[in-house]
């Protein structure tokens, strides 16, 4: 009876405090209704990024003092309701923010890609506790398990799981013809493009598998010349060097590992040296990964730019469609690391200069982030 009434009561404050922690980080958004969408993103940015940390650290808090009060109780019941009472409660603001989001796409895409990047981190927090508590033979098949999984997502897991969930398709009627014209014209070859359900304007590139995704999003609202500028832009990064797809696999493959192995080796015999040293070499590993998509986008930026037949006005002009769809900053600060170049530097390079209201602090914001 009394985990019933803890399991309802956390369900319940988690859907209360979200909503409540989202409606003070929206006020700022909220008054700028008639300013430019490029002062609307600056300000929802901050209230969506502490929006996708409330909706798992407020659960978790619930849960940590829930055990407070009553040692014996599992986390497991209070963090899930709470997690849940978090996800319904945070649906108010997407709504709100981006009313033309499907809810059951976004609630697909959200599971798919809690599947996808939660696996990895799953895998360090069981290697943690199987290997602190005395599973040492449990963290080390974790560290195989891990190995394999990082394989076979490299060669292209997520496609099979995305098609077996019917959210990937490929690219044909009208899409399909213009990325294989822009493959033909840049002289690249590309085996697939696919188009992914999803309410987000993004695409992407796999370089190992030489393939191109598209969303539903961006399909529908880019015209065909935008869409082939970004075709252009992700076909130039199937161009990369052997050496760079193999550094960037092996890196991003490095980084998991090397942290599963920070945690499991110290579980035997205490070797916290050997711990710090894998500890370090992921953190390399990293930066190195992040510095080499840097210089990627910079090249694709170009490539996208110089594209026969596109031109960098309409690339421009896709760059621009789509930020202001997805409600993304300008500029943002160096900070927060992102590996895509600034919406404004991106069109300068392209040579469009943006006619933003504020296009002195842009400037400025860029010198000093």
């Amino acid at each position: 009876m009394i985990m019933l009434a803890i399991t309802l009561a956390t369900f319940a404050l988690g859907f209360v405090l979200i909503r409540l922690l989202n409606n003070v980080a929206l006020a700022p958004w909220r008054r700028s209704a008639e300013q430019h969408w490029t002062t609307r993103a600056r300000l929802l940015y901050p209230a969506m990024a502490s929006s996708r940390l409330n909706v798992i650290l407020v659960p978790l808090d619930m849960a940590l003092a829930w055990h407070v009060v009553y040692p014996s109780l599992s986390l497991i019941c209070p963090f899930t309701s709470g997690l849940v009472g978090a996800v319904i409660g945070n649906r108010a603001m997407i709504r709100e923010t981006f009313p033309d989001y499907s809810f059951k796409t976004r609630l697909i895409g959200a599971c798919v890609e809690f599947v996808l990047k939660t696996c990895p981190y799953a895998a360090v927090a069981f290697a943690a506790f199987s290997s602190w508590n005395g599973g040492y033979d449990a963290g080390w098949w974790v560290v195989v398990g891990a190995v394999a999984l990082s394989v076979l997502f490299a060669i292209g897991m997520e496609f099979w799981i995305l098609k077996w969930l019917g959210c990937l398709r490929l690219a044909d009627g009208r899409i399909g013809p213009i990325i294989r014209g822009v493959a033909d014209r840049m002289h690249v070859p590309m085996r697939r493009a696919w188009i992914l359900r999803s309410n987000i304007c993004q695409a992407y590139a796999r370089m190992l598998t030489r393939e191109v995704v598209f969303t539903e999003a961006i399909v529908e609202k880019l015209s065909d010349v935008q869409i082939a500028a970004v075709g252009a832009h992700e076909l130039t990064h199937l161009n990369e060097p052997r050496r760079v797809v193999l550094t960037l696999a092996i890196t991003g493959a490095l980084f998991n590992q090397l942290v599963l192995l920070a945690l499991v080796i110290p579980a035997r015999n205490g070797q916290f040296g050997w711990g710090v040293a894998f500890c370090i070499l992921a953190c390399g590993a990293r930066a190195l990964q992040h510095r080499i998509r840097q210089q990627m986008e910079l090249r694709a930026d170009a490539g996208a730019s110089a594209a026969t037949q596109i031109g960098s006005v309409a690339y421009a002009q896709a760059l621009e469609a789509t930020a202001r769809l997805n409600q993304s900053p300008a500029v943002m600060s160096r900070r927060t690391r992102h590996i895509h170049p600034n919406l404004y530097d991106r069109m300068l390079s392209a040579g469009v200069t943006p006619n933003y209201p504020g296009s002195f602090s842009f400037r400025l914001w860029r010198k000093i982030a």
